[in-house]
């Protein structure tokens, strides 16, 4: 097999073909039940993780410079996260039982006004299912 972008021939072995099914094939998609009884809330809600391109494109629109810090040398923890990442987050992970997803993009001002009690016990999980650092998590590495 020969890649058209590249003037080299690239041998694809039938281990090589084995390896990159396997590897697409992983079922990574993990979901964790979201507990909402202390707000009298629904039960089968569940938080699940996304696709590293639905993080990028979630991140690309909603996520802030902290002051001070010179873009040329920022790092991930570098950027705070605003309300809006985390609800179009919310948006992209909760789904039911069967993953399918609850809200759509279009809901994203609903999931806003909810209270910000509610907002945090549910960003928390979707945050945990994703590997998001929270502000408060990269406030607290500062300390120390």
């Amino acid at each position: 097999m020969t890649d058209k972008n590249d003037k080299k021939e690239v041998k694809v072995t039938d281990k090589k073909l084995s390896l990159k099914n396997d590897f697409l094939a992983i079922d990574d998609i993990k979901m964790k039940e979201i507990d909402l009884s202390e707000f009298n809330g629904p039960k089968g809600m569940f938080a699940k993780t996304i696709s590293m391109k639905d993080f990028q494109d979630i991140s690309k629109i909603c996520t802030v410079l902290r002051e001070g810090v010179d873009p040329a040398k920022a790092k991930p923890e570098d950027y705070e996260f605003s309300d809006d990442f985390i609800a179009r987050t919310i948006a992209a992970s909760v789904c039911d039982e069967a993953g399918d997803l609850v809200f759509t993009s279009e809901e994203i001002p609903f999931i806003l006004a909810k209270s910000r009690t509610l907002f945090e016990a549910v960003s928390e999980v979707v945050s945990e299912m994703n590997g998001v650092i929270t502000n408060e998590e990269v406030e607290e590495k500062e300390k120390k």
